[in-house]
């Protein structure tokens, strides 16, 4: 079986997607906020200062992915200063550890989730990613947007997907329902 590592996931909805097709065995963080959660699912909770007190990737882990704090993004936010809302605002502090521990790391696939503004709000910082950190290290980028109604979710909710993937692998989806 396939195995990926967890970071920033949180409430953890996003690890029992990935649990019906991959080993899920740990999650890494630094706020704590998601420990309950992670442990409840048997999941080793690791928390670190920042990215660089993580310890390396699973063995033979092929993805690295998370669902770091999206308020950065969000409309609850829209109005605040740039500290708040915005691409470079604080919550995004998620996004730059999970990216820069997933190249670190050299996982095969990296890939986090947020809410549909990422791509509006978020553009300076997907801008950014593309080209400062996935790009020169060899990745690929693709944009998803996924509305959870056409998986059966009562909800029309519409969510982003950003993937990064190394050069020489090849990107389609499969859908698991």
């Amino acid at each position: 079986m396939l195995i990926a590592d967890g970071c920033h996931v949180f409430a953890g909805g996003f690890t029992f997607g990935v649990r019906k097709v991959m080993t899920v065995q740990r999650q890494l963080e630094v706020h704590g906020l998601g420990r309950k959660t992670a442990e409840s699912q048997g999941l080793d909770f690791i928390m670190g200062e920042d990215e660089t007190f993580w310890p390396d990737k699973t063995p033979g882990a092929c993805m690295l992915f998370g669902n770091p704090r999206c308020t950065g993004f969000s409309c609850t936010t829209a109005g605040h200063d740039e500290t708040v809302h915005g691409a470079w605002s604080a919550p995004t502090r998620d996004i730059h550890q999970l990216c820069a521990y997933g190249v670190k790391q050299e996982y095969p696939v990296i890939c986090w989730e947020s809410v549909q503004q990422a791509m509006s709000v978020g553009r300076p910082l997907l801008d950014y990613l593309r080209d400062k950190v996935f790009v020169p290290n060899g990745y690929r980028i693709a944009h998803l947007l996924l509305n959870a109604g056409t998986f059966g979710n009562a909800q029309h909710r519409k969510r982003y997907f950003f993937l990064a993937y190394k050069n020489d692998k090849q990107f389609s989806i499969a859908w698991v329902i």
